[in-house]
């Protein structure tokens, strides 16, 4: 059910540690991304990650090694909260800390392993946490509890059968309309993930889907924003309904080419 003051989106913002990866051609090294430490030296490392590693990097570097290298001197909170708002997000989602345990916070039990001691030397959760207040957005955090360098994670085998589904290419705009009206449709959230780079940076290419997914929002407004599922869906042809009140059936129509119509 949507109801008005239920979020359309919820943006999972991933800022991590991820040098590496800048630097990265390959396919799918580029998408190793936060589980660059997985791939590399976890229960099964991956040969093209671990060789990449040997051929780039002094004998003896570390994961830890790559922290300092995470400045975020392009870092702009206010820029961060803008994009997203013209998104047409009504949530956002900052990822504090994912499984390899580095805060995005100056945290009292992560010394010298969070933004605030090393890299940024900023508290990037209370940045951008501040900046969302100009904005009617809600403001959340993602918080991993796993964490890979814990002695219960290393010793408990339960932990390894942990799998992580995101995507291995950037959607054009057309997909994440088409995404966004299915789920609406059934009456869910989208939950969109877009990663900044080592300097703090949103990518011109996630800006980019993000201004865009937002010019269709805003121009639709009327059929997202709190509806409610209609009483059935063919789910053919790319033609989903939603329902305005009791008595009011409006229809998102995607054809599968670029032309987009929205029939109320």
């Amino acid at each position: 059910m949507f109801l008005e003051d239920t979020p359309l989106i919820r943006i999972d913002l991933c800022t991590k540690v991820k040098v590496v990866l800048d630097e990265m051609d390959d396919k799918f090294l580029d998408n190793v991304s936060e589980w660059i430490w997985w791939y590399w030296q976890g229960d099964k490392p991956n040969k093209d990650v671990v060789n990449y590693i040997r051929k780039n990097y002094k004998p003896g570097t570390t994961y830890a090694d790559f922290a300092k290298d995470f400045t975020a001197e392009l870092f702009d909170p206010r820029e961060f909260a803008d994009i997203v708002n013209s998104s047409g997000a009504k949530y956002f989602v900052l990822t504090s800390k994912h499984h390899e345990g580095f805060t995005m916070w100056p945290s009292r039990t992560s010394w010298n392993w969070n933004a605030k001691d090393i890299g940024p030397k900023r508290d990037i959760v209370g940045e951008i946490k501040e900046s969302f207040k100009s904005f009617e957005i809600h403001f959340g955090l993602y918080f991993s509890q796993l964490e890979w360098f814990h002695p219960m994670f290393l010793h408990d085998s339960k932990f390894n059968t942990t799998m992580y589904v995101d995507s291995t290419d950037v959607h054009s705009v057309h997909e994440l309309i088409e995404q966004l009206v299915r789920t609406v449709s059934c009456g869910g959230n989208l939950l969109l993930n877009i990663g900044p780079d080592m300097h703090g940076k949103i990518p011109a290419i996630f800006e980019d889907r993000l201004r865009e997914l937002g010019r269709f929002i805003f121009a639709n407004s009327e059929a997202l924003y709190g509806t409610k599922p209609w009483i059935f869906q063919n789910d053919t042809g790319n033609i989903w309904s939603v329902c305005l009140s009791l008595r009011t059936e409006t229809c998102l129509n995607l054809d599968d080419g670029k032309n987009i119509w929205v029939h109320f």
